[in-house]
C-alpha cells in the first residue's frame, strides 16, 4: 500500500459541501411506538472506523467524521426505536499514516473482516469515553466485491464487527446499520428462519415450540407483509412511505439469545 499526503485532499468537495451532503434527508415515516415484544431496552454504542478511501471522501477531517457518525447513529436509532434499541456513536477513528486502517484491494470480505476484528481487539475503548459493543468499518473500495453490509459475531464483544459500504449521506446507510446490528444479536434474514428453527427449535416462534408454522409476518413474503417493509430482508431499502421494521420473530430472537436459553 501507500500513504497519501493527508494535506492533499482526495475529495473534490469542500468541507462545507461534505457537511451539506451529510445533512441530506430522505422521506420515510417512522413509528417509534414500542412493539409488544420489545420489553428489553438495548443500547448499541458503536465504534465507527473509516478506511482510507472513506476518510478521503470526508476530506480526512475528523470533525466531519464525527458529524457523519453522529448523524448515522441518530438516523439508525429511528429505525430501531420500535424495538427499544438506541444506537450511539461511541467513537470515531479515521485512516492516518499512524493508524493505517486500510486493507489491500484484493482482500476478500472474510479477510477484511478478520483484519478489522484484530484491529478492534487492539483498540482501547476507554480512549473514546464509552465502551463500544460493536465496531462498524466503513469502506469505499470499488474493486472489492462487498454486499452493502457484512456482519459476524459473537455478539456484544469487541470481536463483533460489521462492515458497510460508505455512502456520502448517512441517510443512505442508516437502515443498513440497523440491519447489520441485528445480526450481531443472532437475528437472521427471513428466508433463513426455517434453518434457524432446525438449529434452535426452542425459539418461541418455531413450529417445534408453537405447533404452528412460522408466522407470515416473519417470513415477509406476502402482500400483507411485503419484503420491503421488513428490515431484515434484502429489499428494505425500497420501503415507502413507512420505514421498514423488525418482525416479532426478529425481536424474539434477540430476547431468546440474550437470555442465555439453550437451543436444545
Amino acid at each position: 500500500g501507500f500513504a497519501l499526503n493527508r494535506n492533499k485532499r482526495a475529495s473534490t468537495l469542500t468541507d462545507q459541501q461534505v457537511h451539506d451532503t451529510i445533512q441530506l434527508m430522505g422521506r420515510l415515516n417512522f413509528d417509534p411506538t414500542l412493539v409488544p415484544d420489545a420489553t428489553v431496552p438495548r443500547t448499541f454504542a458503536c465504534f465507527f472506523v473509516f478506511d482510507k478511501d472513506s476518510s478521503d471522501a470526508l476530506n480526512n477531517n475528523l470533525q466531519l467524521g464525527n458529524e457523519y457518525a453522529n448523524k448515522l447513529a441518530a438516523l439508525a436509532s429511528q429505525y430501531t426505536a420500535h424495538a427499544n434499541i438506541i444506537v450511539l456513536n461511541a467513537g470515531v477513528e479515521m485512516w492516518s499514516n499512524g493508524d493505517q486502517i486500510s486493507f489491500t484491494a484484493d482482500a476478500t470480505i472474510d479477510v477484511l473482516l478478520r483484519r478489522f476484528q484484530k484491529y478492534l481487539a487492539k483498540t482501547q475503548s476507554k480512549q473514546f469515553g464509552k465502551v463500544y459493543t460493536v465496531g462498524i468499518l466503513s469502506v469505499q473500495k470499488p474493486s472489492l466485491y462487498l454486499p452493502r453490509g457484512y456482519t459476524q459475531g459473537p455478539p456484544n464483544t469487541t470481536s463483533s464487527a460489521s462492515i458497510i459500504t460508505y455512502r456520502p449521506s448517512p441517510w443512505s446507510n442508516a437502515g443498513l446499520v440497523a440491519h447489520e446490528l441485528a445480526h450481531t444479536l443472532s437475528v437472521v434474514h427471513p428466508d433463513e428462519l426455517q434453518y434457524l428453527c432446525e438449529d434452535c427449535p426452542r425459539l418461541p416462534f418455531c413450529p417445534s415450540s408453537t405447533s404452528l408454522p412460522i408466522p407470515d409476518e416473519c417470513l415477509c413474503s406476502t402482500s400483507k407483509f411485503p419484503a420491503q417493509q421488513c428490515l431484515m430482508t434484502y429489499s428494505f431499502g425500497a420501503a415507502t412511505p413507512n420505514a421498514p421494521k423488525y418482525t416479532s420473530c426478529d425481536i424474539k430472537t434477540m430476547n431468546f439469545y440474550a437470555s442465555n436459553y439453550t437451543c436444545q
